[in-house]
């Protein structure tokens, strides 16, 4: 009888150990070891955090100086073959690479940022266009820049300028030349565009919200080294060969205007004929480049207004015309608006020092190897 007393004693302090070692049920109420910290009376319960308001951003002050259009020519790619005679056929009309980029680097260094010219001006409701004020981070000159001719016309191939734009296997801007004894180069340093795009890589700030310079176009021989004009037999070929590299000029930030489809001198020509070469090159230019309101008169020789090519101009949707002129001319003209641009070139170089040192000095800019 004792030993199942003691028996029973012993199982009744085993179970009550148990019970005191087994876990809590999952509804038990369990005391926190830490403290819970106080709510902040300001602040509502599952209120969400308000978000610190974006700071508007502050534009660029107005710029109330003189705004430069200056122009070029294809670059003179290959000096040793252009001057071979001791004069090159290019010598006036154009600048050697050398001389583009020291141009490039002081007008950099006096301050000058690369504006597009579709910023300068604005149309109304009932199509008058005026001048518009041209903002510009403090401390930069805005300029535009424009380039004529880059077709490389199969008279000039040989004489030193490149044969073509191309793209290269990632797709970034290069050209081809193709010498006459066969040798073939591809540079990304001997034409403007390529050498423009690597300027704005090392100085992003030489370009004024994206901008580049504006391509003046004819069409008489097709554009950038392709031949897509109508005269071509293989013009359809051409146009989707050169379509690439319209839309990658276009995308890095490149504009254009019509330089006129046969580069013909405007004010000589008849009403006819300018007609005639207006809906050409839009058939056979805007139809690659898209449209523009900008027309670059070939040879700088405008026409009046009022009169029948002027009207012709202004039908074709153009709101700028573009002169040549080393004085500064803006002119509002109701439905369009006038401005002169400096030529680049070696002609330039060597005769209007004073007109363009506000740009650069054209005595270390010129080249002093090949020219004579």
């Amino acid at each position: 009888m004792k030993k199942l007393l003691a028996l029973l004693c012993l199982c009744g302090l085993l179970l009550t150990a148990a019970a005191c070692s087994a876990p809590a049920p999952a509804d038990a109420s369990v005391p926190s070891a830490t403290p819970a910290l106080p709510s902040d009376p300001d602040i509502p319960p599952d209120a969400t955090p308000t978000p610190e308001p974006t700071p508007t951003p502050v534009p660029d002050p107005i710029f109330d100086g003189e705004i430069y259009h200056i122009f070029f020519h294809c670059l003179i790619a290959f000096p040793d073959i252009s001057y071979k005679n001791g004069k090159s056929p290019l010598d006036e009309d154009c600048v050697l690479v050398d001389e583009f980029k020291r141009c490039l680097q002081q007008l950099y260094d006096n301050g000058y940022a690369l504006i597009d010219i579709n910023e300068t001006f604005n149309v109304d409701a009932d199509g008058q266009v005026t001048r518009a004020q041209v903002r510009a981070p403090a401390g930069k000159k805005p300029l535009i820049l424009s380039v004529d001719d880059m077709v490389y016309d199969p008279r000039k191939l040989g004489n030193g300028m490149v044969d073509k734009i191309i793209l290269d296997d990632e797709g970034k801007i290069a050209t081809y030349t193709k010498h006459k004894d066969g040798t073939e180069v591809i540079s990304y340093d001997n034409e403007i565009i390529p050498i423009l795009e690597s300027f704005i890589d090392e100085h992003p700030d030489f370009s004024i919200r994206g901008a580049r310079g504006t391509l003046a176009l004819t069409g008489f021989a097709g554009i950038f080294g392709y031949r897509t004009d109508r005269l071509t037999e293989n013009q359809a070929e051409e146009i989707a060969a050169v379509g690439p590299i319209v839309d990658a000029v276009r995308a890095l930030g490149w504009t254009f205007a019509s330089h006129g489809y046969g580069h013909r001198h405007s004010a000589d020509i008849t009403e006819e004929l300018f007609l005639d070469d207006t809906t050409k090159w839009r058939k056979e230019v805007e139809n690659l480049v898209g449209p523009t309101q900008i027309y670059v008169y070939p040879y700088g020789q405008y026409v009046t207004t009022g009169g029948v090519k002027y009207q012709t101009m202004l039908d074709f949707g153009f709101k700028v015309m573009c002169g040549v002129s080393h004085e500064q001319v803006w002119e509002e003209q109701g439905n369009a608006l006038f401005m002169t641009r400096f030529g680049i070139d070696g002609y330039s170089l060597r005769n209007y020092g004073k007109r363009l040192a506000p740009l650069f000095d054209c005595s270390t800019v010129i080249d002093t190897t090949y020219r004579i």
